[in-house]
């Protein structure tokens, strides 16, 4: 299908202004640069010759683009992209020797030199000039489609009115994103392409309640099956095993989607591109969870659609240059908050975040999306991919700060593309749907409110011989680097059985071992030795086991071998209650001026809850992960404070996993002909319902047609 003629003249438009820009660089470069020379002595004359190279440059990367492609592989191999330079720098050379007004130094790397400080300076004058990059990226990317990749395994109508009559569904996570920030978002100009679904009517936004824990590996659960039963927590302790259970973690990853799955997750016959479980998809890629050796997870990995992202000489390299804009906002936003002595704050350039932020919010999700575009062209009947990057961001830089919010920009621009290729390529009608997990809740941590660690508090509670520890709580740096390595590795084995593939191969295997170079403190098993205590902490929601026994610990049994520790966490002002056990096997919430019987729905004095919402609704959901068998013997969640913060037991700003702000408020943006108007869920198991019934739709629809 070709695009329409508004398309054409904005990419018409584009070409010129790039063309101007690529003139005015190669004056500059003219004047600066050794090794390029002005020959000709009058001024129009060089204005003249500059505009005939940049214009020989930029029409000859377009006559040639399907042979440049064709070409650039196999040798982009040995670079990881770079090649594309070394291509620009011998058409810089060819046109320079060709035309007049200008002359080049005869040593190659010159001309690769030249190219690459012209990309660089063509990329800054397009960012000043806020010239967007869509329908370049959509040419090119979709070239490879079209006429490398086919349309495979994907029926395609033979009408625009069949084509009508049959969908599918694309859904996109923005992990972290409440709905007020999606708003301010929409207000500020921020998210352009996703205010316009909004406002012109062919999308509505509906809120929601996530439920506790308010964390992605429990949320992700219940969208993409419909259960994350025994999920308490982000990180929580295995008694019999005296080890740390980490979502993250691959092996555990696996372990929580082989504990969620009813063999009718929402993407089945689907795809799962970059989340943490994998909804029983047919294929899968940067999926944590089918990412282990031992995964028994029945999935195809996406190896041709990695190979082929990876191996663009166009949407590779467009990637890594931006990934290294990316490494330069970090630093010098983590340089802004210093100087300007912002609070709260935590250390962002020593921490990991800045190699963190850029695989997330740029490799990662510019992959994803190149992948989801591939299997919209390819007819794959429902796809769910995740954005990581504003919630990584947040966690450290605050989920309202300009830092965090600017990540959103994007993503908008990322949406616009699969936008794009529903228009112009998908065999069928698909209905997109964006939707978050959970939002953020912002504030000054623990540590920083009160000089100590929840761990140090629970340490000073006990006595002097008692064995306290926590295990590593912060987030892990390097989980998504090792999934990187992982599919990296995978694919390359799967080359090497194949012919012509030994350059790719290589490739793949050296960049496998570059980053696990570059890699320190792996994910281990989470094994300890036993302790009396142990403190797993996920945002503003702590677990505390006490190994007094393999089941779980009453109330008074603790209050028997630690006499001080139940009543000082719940008078400390940090902490807002204490939830645990009766004798009897009654779930108990603790507060400083009232308790709460959650299973008998009594209350006495205050009721501890107030403060977060709903009481009713909160004290189903606590109740609820309380009985969980690997939930906590203690439940403890920090305060909400005057201004609507909390207080995270990790050392990040912005924080989910518990209750209080708008840590559990989540949003799912849907087509207006899904009708999923109603009374707003209160869990995220509830939004798996609602996506099944379309997704069956759907899928009735394609088998009749097929039928």
């Amino acid at each position: 299908m070709r695009p329409s003629f508004a398309v054409s003249l904005r990419l018409v438009g584009r070409f010129s202004i790039i063309w101007i820009i690529e003139t005015v660089a190669l004056l500059f470069l003219a004047t600066r640069f050794p090794g390029l020379e002005i020959t000709s002595p009058r001024s129009p004359a060089i204005v003249f010759s500059a505009i005939l190279v940049a214009f020989a440059i930029s029409i000859i990367n377009t006559l040639i683009q399907p042979l440049l492609i064709a070409l650039r592989l196999p040798v982009n191999a040995l670079s990881i992209g770079l090649v594309a330079i070394l291509v620009n720098g011998a058409l810089l050379h060819l046109a320079v020797v060709t035309l007049t007004g200008f002359d080049i130094d005869p040593f190659f790397p010159t001309a690769v030199t030249a190219a690459l400080l012209m990309a660089l300076i063509n990329t800054v004058l397009t960012a000043l000039i806020a010239l967007d990059d869509e329908y370049a990226y959509f040419q090119f990317a979709m070239h490879m489609l079209v006429h490398r990749h086919g349309l495979r395994g994907a029926l395609r109508p033979p009408n625009s009115a069949v084509r009508k009559t049959l969908c599918g569904m694309m859904l996109v996570q923005i992990d972290g994103l409440s709905p007020q920030r999606l708003h301010y978002a929409f207000d500020s100009g921020l998210m352009p392409n996703l205010k316009e679904l909004y406002s012109s009517g062919t999308h509505c936004v509906m809120n929601y309640d996530c439920g506790l824990p308010s964390q992605t590996s429990a949320c992700q659960a219940g969208i993409l099956y419909g259960n994350n039963t025994n999920i308490p927590a982000f990180r929580w302790y295995d008694k019999q095993q005296h080890r740390m259970i980490v979502s993250n973690h691959l092996s555990d990853a696996n372990l929580i989607n082989n504990m969620a799955s009813t063999g009718f997750g929402l993407l089945r016959g689907g795809s799962s591109i970059n989340n943490l479980v994998n909804g029983d998809a047919a294929k899968s890629l940067l999926t944590l969870s089918t990412l282990t050796g031992h995964s028994h997870v029945p999935t195809v990995r996406a190896f041709d659609d990695f190979s082929s992202f990876w191996f663009n000489p166009y949407t590779f390299t467009r990637t890594l240059v931006a990934s290294i804009g990316d490494f330069i906002v970090e630093v010098a936003e983590s340089a802004r908050q210093v100087l300007r002595n912002e609070w709260p704050r935590i250390d962002r350039l020593f921490s990991g975040q800045v190699f963190l932020r850029v695989l997330t919010n740029i490799f990662m999700r510019d992959l994803s999306v190149y992948v989801a575009m591939l299997d919209i062209s390819h007819g794959v009947p429902i796809i769910y991919t995740t954005f990581m990057g504003y919630d990584q961001i947040a966690h450290h830089a605050g989920p309202d700060s300009s830092d965090a919010l600017n990540a959103l920009r994007g993503l908008d621009k990322q949406l616009r593309h699969v936008l794009q290729t529903i228009r112009l390529l998908a065999p069928f009608t698909y209905q997109l749907y964006i939707l978050s997990d959970h939002g953020q809740s912002a504030g000054a941590t623990f540590r920083q409110r009160y000089h100590m660690t929840l761990r140090d508090l629970a340490d000073r509670l006990t006595s002097q011989d008692t064995n306290v520890i926590e295990l590593p709580p912060s987030e892990d740096k390097t989980t998504y680097t090792t999934a990187l390595i992982q599919e990296l590795e995978e694919a390359g084995q799967q080359m090497a059985a194949q012919p012509n593939m030994r350059f790719r191969r290589v490739a793949m295997q050296s960049a496998a071992r570059t980053l696990q170079r570059g890699t320190l403190n792996l994910p281990t098993d989470g094994k300890s030795e036993p302790s009396e205590i142990v403190v797993c902490v996920s945002g503003n929601l702590a677990l505390l086991y006490f190994n007094l026994s393999e089941g779980k610990v009453s109330l008074s049994q603790i209050d028997r071998a630690h006499p001080s520790l139940v009543r000082g966490l719940v008078e400390h002002t940090g902490i807002g209650f204490v939830a645990g056990y009766s004798d009897e096997g009654e779930v108990i919430v603790l507060g400083k001026d009232g308790a709460r019987n959650l299973s008998t729905g009594a209350v006495t004095g205050r009721d501890p809850l107030t403060q977060y919402g709903d009481p009713d609704l909160r004290a189903a959901q606590i109740l609820r992960i309380a009985q969980f068998s690997n939930s906590g013997d203690l439940i403890v969640n920090s305060s909400v404070f005057g201004d609507g913060t909390v207080a995270s037991f990790e050392d990040l700003i912005g924080v989910h996993g518990g209750l209080g702000g708008q840590q559990t408020e989540g949003f799912i943006m849907y087509p207006t002909e899904a009708h999923l108007e109603g009374e707003a869920p209160t869990s995220a198991t509830q939004i798996y319902k609602l996506l099944d019934r379309e997704r069956r739709k759907c899928t009735d629809t394609l088998r009749a047609v097929n039928a």
